[in-house]
């Protein structure tokens, strides 16, 4: 029940952000040597170096498998949209659903390869999921607004 937009470039996420001028190539050499010694993801560990922002990173995720990228802040939420997933799943999930049209769900999401996220979206809502790109922190924002509006209504 899912509709993905993934294309995966080989190209890794780091090598994206060294050729769209984002890091250097000892910025992430850096990375990498902590990401061996403490695991974690690279991406975050730029952002808590401070090298990139989410921004950056969401970008280069979009480029790298293809999904759309959103602007969260400003975007139009569908109160319908929110009425399907309940705000427990969304915070769960880390999703903000954004809209439905016929069959399909629209959610943005900071980590679209959630494939178990987006196929427990899909059996609740029982529509097509449609995966959008955006900030997380954006995203944490607006699932209080869109929420904390359907409450007061």
């Amino acid at each position: 029940m899912t509709v993905l937009m993934k294309k995966r470039i080989e190209e890794k996420l780091g090598e994206i952000l060294i050729r769209q001028g984002a890091i250097s190539k000892q910025m992430l050499e850096d990375a990498l040597q902590e990401q061996a010694v403490s695991g974690g993801l690279v991406g975050e560990i730029l952002i808590k170096k401070g090298h990139v922002s989410e921004l950056d990173i969401s970008q280069a995720i979009a480029a790298q498998y293809g999904f759309p990228f959103i602007s969260v802040e400003n975007y139009d939420v569908n109160p319908l949209a929110v009425k399907l997933l309940s705000e427990d799943k969304a915070r769960e999930f880390g999703v903000l659903p954004m809209d439905v049209i016929g069959n399909v769900f629209m959610v943005a999401m900071a980590n679209p390869m959630n494939n178990k996220a987006i196929d427990e979206i899909g059996i609740i809502t029982q529509k097509k999921v449609q995966v959008f790109l955006a900030v997380m922190t954006a995203i944490k924002t607006a699932i209080d607004k869109v929420y904390a509006d359907v409450r007061n209504k």
